[in-house]
């Protein structure tokens, strides 16, 4: 999991640069848009995680029905909440 993450944010590093060199945005955005383009769809992880964790074996977070019907429950009331800020 922690590669998968590694390369989320090396490769959309590598597009905000490229972007930042062809759009050449004023000097105080770059990192910003860097920022943006690293970090990608990082707000969805949590749905890839939910269920990876709820189906290892002896997961802490009881059996896996369960886990998965209540994690991702919460996961997707977060996401919900957060975008209406």
């Amino acid at each position: 999991m922690p590669i998968n993450i590694g390369f989320t944010f090396l490769i959309g590093g590598v597009l905000g640069w490229i972007i930042v060199k062809i759009l050449r945005p004023a000097r105080q955005l770059e990192g910003l848009i860097m920022a943006n383009c690293s970090t990608g769809n990082l707000g969805n992880l949590m749905l890839m995680i939910v269920p990876a964790v709820c189906g290892e074996a002896g997961s802490t977070f009881g059996d896996k029905s369960t886990c998965s019907t209540r994690g991702l429950s919460y996961v997707s009331t977060s996401m919900a909440v957060t975008s209406f800020s």
